[in-house]
């Protein structure tokens, strides 16, 4: 029996020594790996080192968006969960009563000890965030928004954290599902969180005093701002060379807001869950670091513009500093900062360009000689009242280079900040109507319509068509010329009468030419030629959300010519119907006929890539045949855009910048009717009809060489008259360009 009962016993001891040797060998051994990795992560401390933007220049090296060092106050997040005020009355009851005292009481007692001690670390909490918000200068009901920001962010996280954990031991242990688990703090709940950024020099001084006296309790964390170095900039403009009614010899200040803003674009402060899953921080599958991906919280992000466009370029990757705990040994990553991006734009002409359309100059406000005077001297109505605020676009291009050296919207972005919100719905400041915007061309593509019709031999370069008004013989009511013709020109189809050659339609920019080559081409070869001069195409300029711009696709042309509907066609030779583009793709456009047809984009990014190469190899007889009809529209009696009639009958020259020469065409293109919100209630119930869009489009160079050398395409929205509106416009971008030394400055020829 002893025996027995002794052998009993040495199995009841064998069993439990069996399972711990067991467990021992699947720790030691078995998951021996494992369990060593996670040992060595809780001797390992990381601390993340923040990078820096790469800085977007203009072609002359000036910074327009740059990081520059600066502040940020954190607090620790037991602090702004509210936990920190328990867990420090907590340490203190515990002191005053010595371990071996605390270790007697029971829960009750703890609990009684922790609430004598709460109140003043409650108050130390209550003077910290108060400190926050005072010096910060936030209200505490923004403060606690922020606060309850991150404690929703961080909840989320926590969350996501701990399920994957607890799925990740279910499967290790799932021979027993009932098993206890409790999730361990993850980093967030350990660290500090910013909660105001970008401090002052002076506020970040008075919050390192506070830190050093609440160490535990505020943190201020060397930070980066972006800052754009040109966002305000004053202007002078001479004025003495504009229409006589607003012309003056004194110069005028203008400060201008947002200059390349459009361009540049903004970054935002906060990750949104389509960074991470763009580019993640930590791989969720596989735990590997991206030094340059996202982290939740605040990162500094592009958010349109090129700082969109190019986040990846800019973006630079985080350093590290890895400490070991049990030796101390320390192991230091420097960031890598994000890469330098070079635009094409100079942005002293930019700010000089975008001061010519502030309501102030009076260019881009509805003026009288925009609509004209009747013959009797009294003032023409208009569809918009006198003084009506013109928004627009002006786009700069250099012919050889096909750099973009200015692309000016208006309104700006920063226009738009101080905007109501019935004002934004209207005036849509969010828009880059340089490069965004599509509208139809009207009368501004017929210089291309006849560059391709003296390409396909529909015409010869000395041949006429004769006009009297309209096209269609037995209905005079439709496709009519734009203003009246005198019988001396008699019809198209026959007649006598003098008509008119190439040139001469283009200076006059007689409609019923340009229906006679559109019929001519046909619509499959009048879209083809659109397509060459960049119209419908991706151009690749690097600027962020670049138009295709609108054209008749392959479905659209097979049903208008099912149809038999010619009007429809030979519309398009007088840039309307389906067809609409933007001001880059227009001076784009016009840089390529003064090339000779040579594609070369348009381009706002230095080494960009181009999208199109090639060569329409214009005839050079052709392109003086249209670069003639060109120059008259500007200088000769009977161009379209030649001079203003003012009240008292005289004549001034739209374009009277001296020692240049231009080539140019005015276009009014129909739109569809402007509606706007009146009174604010979110219904646009006004309704404006004949609000035309006023455009100039041309080219400008030197008169000692005669030679092209800018592209410049100029666009008022429902501002009537191309050349009496978009004109003198024009004609302040050739002095600005003159300032700016781009071109020379002479005597008138």
């Amino acid at each position: 029996m002893f025996h027995r009962r002794l052998l009993l016993l040495a199995l009841l001891m064998f069993l439990p020594i069996a399972l711990l040797g067991a467990q021992l060998i699947r720790l030691t051994v078995v998951e021996a790996d494992e369990y060593r990795a996670i040992a060595e992560q809780r001797l390992d401390r990381t601390r993340w080192l923040p990078t820096w933007r790469g800085t977007i220049r203009d072609r002359h090296g000036r910074p327009l968006a740059i990081d520059m060092p600066s502040d940020d106050v954190a607090i620790p997040y037991e602090l702004i969960s509210g936990e920190w005020s328990v867990s420090q009355a907590a340490r203190a009851a515990r002191r005053k009563s010595g371990s071996a005292t605390w270790a007697m009481l029971d829960p009750e007692q703890r609990q009684a000890s922790i609430e004598q001690e709460l109140p003043e670390y409650e108050g130390r909490a209550r003077h910290i965030l108060s400190l926050v918000s005072e010096q910060g200068e936030l209200g505490h009901q923004q403060l606690q928004q922020r606060l309850d920001q991150i404690k929703q962010r961080v909840h989320t996280l926590r969350t996501s954290v701990w399920d994957r954990q607890r799925r990740m031991e279910a499967e290790q242990f799932d021979d027993d599902a009932d098993r206890t688990w409790k999730g361990r703090p993850i980093r967030e709940q350990r660290q500090a969180h910013v909660v105001l950024r970008q401090v002052e020099e002076e506020t970040a001084f008075l919050f390192r005093k506070a830190a050093s006296e609440h160490p535990e309790m505020i943190e201020v964390q060397d930070s980066t701002a972006r800052v754009n170095p040109w966002d305000q900039v004053d202007v002078l403009l001479e004025r003495d060379s504009f229409p006589s009614p607003i012309r003056s010899d004194q110069p005028l200040p203008v400060t201008v807001h947002g200059v390349g803003d459009h361009l540049v674009g903004s970054v935002r402060g906060q990750v949104w869950p389509e960074d991470i899953q763009r580019r993640p921080f930590r791989d969720p599958d596989t735990g590997r670091i991206d030094l340059g991906g996202y982290r939740v919280g605040n990162d500094t992000v592009g958010s349109s513009g090129i700082e969109d466009t190019f986040e990846d370029h800019l973006r630079g990757s985080r350093g590290s500093v890895h400490t070991r705990l049990d030796t101390l040994e320390t192991t230091r990553l420097e960031p890598v900062p994000g890469d330098d991006l070079d635009l094409t734009i100079d942005v002293s002409l930019q700010a000089r360009i975008q001061a010519l359309l502030e309501p102030e100059v009076g260019l881009a406000v509805v003026q009288q000689y925009h609509r004209g005077w009747n013959s009797d001297g009294s003032p023409k109505a208009g569809p918009l009242p006198l003084g009506w605020e013109l928004n627009g676009a002006v786009v700069v291009m250099d012919v050889e280079s096909a750099d973009v050296l200015a692309a000016v919207s208006s309104p700006t972005l920063a226009h738009g900040r101080s905007m109501s919100k019935a004002r934004r719905a209207d005036d849509q400041p969010q828009l880059n109507r340089a490069i965004e915007g599509v509208y139809q061309p009207g009368s501004i593509v017929k210089p291309l319509v006849l560059a391709a019709a003296l390409e396909e031999d529909v015409i010869a370069p000395g041949a006429t068509i004769q006009c009297n008004g309209h096209y269609f013989p037995n209905t005079p009511d439709s496709a009519r010329c734009w203003i009246y013709r005198p019988p001396v020109f008699a019809t198209h189809s026959g007649g006598t009468g003098k008509g008119l050659g190439g040139s001469e339609a283009i200076a006059r920019s007689c409609n019923i030419y340009f229906y006679t080559l559109a019929d001519r081409l046909g619509i499959q070869r009048m879209v083809d030629w659109y397509h060459s001069f960049g119209l419908g195409v991706p151009l690749g300029s690097g600027a962020a959300n670049e138009t295709r711009g609108i054209l008749p696709d392959q479905e659209q042309i097979s049903r208008l010519l099912q149809r038999g509907d010619r009007f429809s066609q030979i519309l398009l030779g007088i840039g309307q119907g389906p067809m609409a583009w933007s001001p880059l793709q227009a001076a784009n456009a016009y840089a390529t006929l003064a090339r000779h047809g040579r594609i070369k984009d348009a381009r706002l990014v230095r080494d960009v890539s181009p999208l199109r190469t090639g060569d329409l190899m214009l005839e050079p007889a052709h392109v003086a045949v249209v670069l003639e009809g060109m120059r008259q529209v500007l200088s000769e009696r009977h161009g379209s855009g030649s001079s203003i009639r003012m009240a008292d009958g005289s004549r001034e020259k739209i374009i009277n910048a001296e020692g240049i020469i231009t080539w140019g065409k005015t276009g009014t293109a129909q739109t569809t009717p402007l509606r706007l919100d009146s009174d604010g209630d979110g219904t646009r119930e006004t309704v404006i009809p004949d609000a035309d869009h006023a455009w100039f489009v041309g080219l400008v160079g030197n008169e000692s060489d005669r030679t092209p050398r800018y592209a410049i395409a100029v666009l008022l929205e429902h501002a009537g008259s191309g050349g009496r509106a978009a004109g003198p416009l024009a004609n302040q971008v050739i002095r600005a360009l003159q300032a700016e030394g781009y071109l020379e400055t002479g005597v008138s020829r």
